[in-house]
Protein backbone atom coordinates (compact mmCIF):
# COMPACT_ATOMS: atom_id res chain seq x y z
CA UNK A 1 0.00 0.00 0.00
CA UNK A 2 2.85 2.37 0.79
CA UNK A 3 4.41 1.71 -2.63
CA UNK A 4 1.18 2.68 -4.39
CA UNK A 5 0.96 5.85 -2.29
CA UNK A 6 4.52 6.85 -3.21
CA UNK A 7 3.86 6.35 -6.91
CA UNK A 8 0.79 8.55 -6.73
CA UNK A 9 2.61 11.32 -4.90
CA UNK A 10 5.34 11.35 -7.57
CA UNK A 11 2.65 12.40 -10.05
CA UNK A 12 1.40 15.28 -7.91
CA UNK A 13 2.36 18.80 -8.98
CA UNK A 14 1.39 21.95 -7.07
CA UNK A 15 0.24 24.99 -9.03
CA UNK A 16 0.15 28.50 -7.66
CA UNK A 17 -1.17 31.76 -9.12
CA UNK A 18 0.99 34.69 -8.00
CA UNK A 19 -1.04 37.40 -9.75
CA UNK A 20 1.06 40.41 -10.81
CA UNK A 21 4.64 40.12 -9.52
CA UNK A 22 8.05 41.53 -10.42
CA UNK A 23 10.23 39.44 -12.69
CA UNK A 24 13.28 39.06 -10.44
CA UNK A 25 11.11 38.30 -7.42
CA UNK A 26 9.51 35.39 -9.22
CA UNK A 27 12.82 34.21 -10.67
CA UNK A 28 14.13 33.94 -7.11
CA UNK A 29 11.02 31.98 -6.07
CA UNK A 30 11.67 29.61 -8.97
CA UNK A 31 15.28 29.12 -7.96
CA UNK A 32 14.28 28.27 -4.40
CA UNK A 33 11.67 25.75 -5.57
CA UNK A 34 14.14 24.18 -8.02
CA UNK A 35 16.54 23.52 -5.14
CA UNK A 36 13.72 22.00 -3.10
CA UNK A 37 12.65 19.71 -5.94
CA UNK A 38 16.25 18.62 -6.58
CA UNK A 39 16.68 17.78 -2.87
CA UNK A 40 13.34 15.98 -2.77
CA UNK A 41 11.85 18.22 -0.09
CA UNK A 42 9.35 20.01 -2.35
CA UNK A 43 6.86 18.73 -4.90
CA UNK A 44 7.04 19.80 -8.50
CA UNK A 45 5.41 23.21 -9.04
CA UNK A 46 3.79 25.27 -11.76
CA UNK A 47 3.77 29.02 -11.26
CA UNK A 48 1.19 31.17 -13.06
CA UNK A 49 1.96 34.89 -13.05
CA UNK A 50 1.80 38.22 -14.85
CA UNK A 51 4.74 40.63 -14.81
CA UNK A 52 4.99 44.42 -14.93
CA UNK A 53 6.58 45.49 -18.23
CA UNK A 54 10.05 43.99 -18.58
CA UNK A 55 12.22 43.08 -21.56
CA UNK A 56 14.14 39.90 -20.82
CA UNK A 57 17.30 38.79 -22.57
CA UNK A 58 17.92 35.05 -22.88
CA UNK A 59 21.33 33.44 -23.18
CA UNK A 60 21.38 33.58 -26.99
CA UNK A 61 20.55 37.31 -27.18
CA UNK A 62 22.95 39.46 -29.20
CA UNK A 63 22.14 42.87 -27.77
CA UNK A 64 23.78 44.78 -30.62
CA UNK A 65 21.38 43.13 -33.08
CA UNK A 66 18.01 42.98 -31.34
CA UNK A 67 17.13 46.49 -30.16
CA UNK A 68 15.25 48.86 -32.47
CA UNK A 69 14.84 51.55 -29.81
CA UNK A 70 17.81 52.69 -27.70
CA UNK A 71 17.77 50.60 -24.47
CA UNK A 72 18.16 53.81 -22.44
CA UNK A 73 14.96 55.18 -23.94
CA UNK A 74 13.20 51.89 -23.25
CA UNK A 75 14.12 52.19 -19.58
CA UNK A 76 12.92 55.83 -19.58
CA UNK A 77 9.50 54.49 -20.60
CA UNK A 78 9.44 52.54 -17.33
CA UNK A 79 10.27 49.20 -18.92
CA UNK A 80 12.93 47.18 -17.14
CA UNK A 81 15.60 45.33 -19.13
CA UNK A 82 16.83 42.17 -17.46
CA UNK A 83 19.37 39.49 -18.37
CA UNK A 84 17.96 36.12 -17.44
CA UNK A 85 19.23 32.55 -17.19
CA UNK A 86 16.76 31.01 -19.60
CA UNK A 87 17.49 29.90 -23.12
CA UNK A 88 16.26 31.77 -26.18
CA UNK A 89 16.58 35.39 -27.16
CA UNK A 90 14.76 38.62 -26.33
CA UNK A 91 11.11 38.93 -25.37
CA UNK A 92 8.71 41.12 -23.41
CA UNK A 93 6.53 40.40 -20.41
CA UNK A 94 3.67 42.76 -19.55
CA UNK A 95 0.30 42.73 -17.77
CA UNK A 96 -2.38 40.80 -19.65
CA UNK A 97 0.09 38.11 -20.68
CA UNK A 98 -0.03 34.67 -19.07
CA UNK A 99 3.42 33.56 -17.95
CA UNK A 100 3.84 29.95 -16.84
CA UNK A 101 6.89 28.53 -15.09
CA UNK A 102 6.78 24.72 -14.74
CA UNK A 103 9.32 23.42 -12.24
CA UNK A 104 9.24 19.72 -12.99
CA UNK A 105 11.60 16.81 -13.59
CA UNK A 106 12.35 16.18 -17.25
CA UNK A 107 11.43 12.68 -18.35
CA UNK A 108 14.31 10.77 -19.94
CA UNK A 109 16.39 13.96 -19.80
CA UNK A 110 14.84 14.98 -23.14
CA UNK A 111 14.67 18.79 -23.16
CA UNK A 112 13.57 18.90 -26.80
CA UNK A 113 10.55 16.70 -26.09
CA UNK A 114 9.72 18.78 -23.03
CA UNK A 115 9.60 21.99 -25.10
CA UNK A 116 7.46 20.30 -27.77
CA UNK A 117 4.99 19.27 -25.06
CA UNK A 118 4.81 22.85 -23.77
CA UNK A 119 3.98 23.95 -27.31
CA UNK A 120 1.32 21.26 -27.52
CA UNK A 121 -0.37 22.52 -24.34
CA UNK A 122 -0.66 26.01 -25.84
CA UNK A 123 -1.79 24.72 -29.25
CA UNK A 124 -4.59 22.70 -27.63
CA UNK A 125 -5.56 25.62 -25.39
CA UNK A 126 -5.85 27.96 -28.36
CA UNK A 127 -7.94 25.39 -30.23
CA UNK A 128 -10.59 25.75 -27.50
CA UNK A 129 -10.82 29.42 -28.53
CA UNK A 130 -11.10 28.42 -32.20
CA UNK A 131 -7.59 29.67 -32.94
CA UNK A 132 -5.52 27.36 -35.13
CA UNK A 133 -1.91 27.58 -33.98
CA UNK A 134 1.16 25.78 -35.29
CA UNK A 135 4.80 25.08 -34.64
CA UNK A 136 7.41 26.67 -36.88
CA UNK A 137 10.30 24.53 -38.04
CA UNK A 138 13.62 25.38 -36.37
CA UNK A 139 12.00 27.86 -33.96
CA UNK A 140 10.50 27.32 -30.52
CA UNK A 141 7.19 28.83 -29.46
CA UNK A 142 3.70 28.81 -30.91
CA UNK A 143 2.78 30.62 -34.11
CA UNK A 144 -0.37 31.55 -35.98
CA UNK A 145 1.42 31.51 -39.32
CA UNK A 146 4.93 32.13 -40.70
CA UNK A 147 5.12 35.69 -39.35
CA UNK A 148 2.68 35.95 -36.44
CA UNK A 149 3.76 34.57 -33.07
CA UNK A 150 1.50 34.27 -30.03
CA UNK A 151 3.60 32.38 -27.46
CA UNK A 152 7.31 32.52 -26.59
CA UNK A 153 9.17 29.71 -24.85
CA UNK A 154 12.52 29.84 -23.09
CA UNK A 155 13.54 27.31 -20.48
CA UNK A 156 16.38 26.63 -18.10
CA UNK A 157 17.35 23.28 -16.60
CA UNK A 158 19.28 22.45 -13.44
CA UNK A 159 20.04 18.82 -12.64
CA UNK A 160 17.19 17.86 -14.99
CA UNK A 161 14.65 20.04 -13.21
CA UNK A 162 13.10 22.73 -15.41
CA UNK A 163 12.38 26.36 -14.66
CA UNK A 164 11.41 29.47 -16.63
CA UNK A 165 8.89 28.48 -19.31
CA UNK A 166 6.39 30.20 -21.57
CA UNK A 167 4.63 33.51 -22.14
CA UNK A 168 1.27 33.49 -23.91
CA UNK A 169 -0.14 36.77 -25.20
CA UNK A 170 -3.74 36.99 -24.00
CA UNK A 171 -4.98 40.55 -23.36
CA UNK A 172 -1.67 42.46 -23.38
CA UNK A 173 -1.26 45.64 -25.44
CA UNK A 174 1.60 44.35 -27.69
CA UNK A 175 2.89 47.75 -28.89
CA UNK A 176 6.11 47.57 -26.86
CA UNK A 177 7.19 44.50 -28.83
CA UNK A 178 8.02 47.00 -31.58
CA UNK A 179 10.92 48.34 -29.49
CA UNK A 180 13.04 45.30 -30.39
CA UNK A 181 13.13 42.28 -32.70
CA UNK A 182 11.13 39.59 -30.89
CA UNK A 183 13.15 36.38 -30.54
CA UNK A 184 15.94 38.25 -32.34
CA UNK A 185 14.14 37.68 -35.66
CA UNK A 186 13.26 40.07 -38.47
CA UNK A 187 9.66 40.48 -39.54
CA UNK A 188 7.98 38.81 -36.56
CA UNK A 189 4.61 40.22 -35.49
CA UNK A 190 3.50 39.40 -31.97
CA UNK A 191 -0.24 38.86 -31.67
CA UNK A 192 -2.57 38.03 -28.79
CA UNK A 193 -5.77 36.06 -28.31
CA UNK A 194 -7.62 39.35 -27.86
CA UNK A 195 -6.21 40.78 -31.09
CA UNK A 196 -7.22 37.72 -33.07
CA UNK A 197 -10.72 37.35 -31.60
CA UNK A 198 -11.52 41.02 -31.10
CA UNK A 199 -12.51 40.80 -27.44
CA UNK A 200 -10.90 40.35 -24.03
CA UNK A 201 -10.50 36.89 -22.58
CA UNK A 202 -11.43 35.88 -19.04
CA UNK A 203 -7.94 35.19 -17.66
CA UNK A 204 -9.12 33.02 -14.76
CA UNK A 205 -11.09 30.81 -17.12
CA UNK A 206 -8.12 30.54 -19.46
CA UNK A 207 -5.82 29.56 -16.56
CA UNK A 208 -8.20 26.76 -15.56
CA UNK A 209 -8.21 25.42 -19.10
CA UNK A 210 -4.41 25.65 -19.26
CA UNK A 211 -3.97 23.70 -16.02
CA UNK A 212 -6.32 20.96 -17.20
CA UNK A 213 -4.57 20.53 -20.56
CA UNK A 214 -1.14 20.60 -18.90
CA UNK A 215 -2.20 17.84 -16.49
CA UNK A 216 -3.26 15.62 -19.37
CA UNK A 217 -0.27 16.19 -21.65
CA UNK A 218 2.30 15.92 -18.86
CA UNK A 219 0.43 13.18 -16.99
CA UNK A 220 0.41 15.02 -13.66
CA UNK A 221 -2.18 15.41 -10.93
CA UNK A 222 -2.32 19.15 -10.35
CA UNK A 223 -3.45 20.57 -7.04
CA UNK A 224 -3.77 24.21 -6.14
CA UNK A 225 -1.34 25.57 -3.55
CA UNK A 226 -2.87 25.34 -0.08
CA UNK A 227 -5.39 22.64 -0.97
CA UNK A 228 -5.16 19.11 0.38
CA UNK A 229 -4.48 16.28 -2.04
CA UNK A 230 -6.61 13.17 -1.60
CA UNK A 231 -5.43 10.22 -3.72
Amino acid sequence: MEVIDTELKEKVTTFIDLGLRGYREVEKIQEDIVEGVIKGILSEHIILVEHPSVVTLGKSTKEEEVFIEDPRKIKERGIEIYKTKRGGSITLHEPGQLVVYPIIRIENRDVHKYVRKLEEVVIELLDIYNIKAVRKEKYTGVWIDEKRKICSIGVAVKKWVTYHGLALNVNNKLEDFKLFRPCGLEGVEMVSIEKILGFKIDMNELKEKFIHIFSVIFNRRLIKYGETYLA
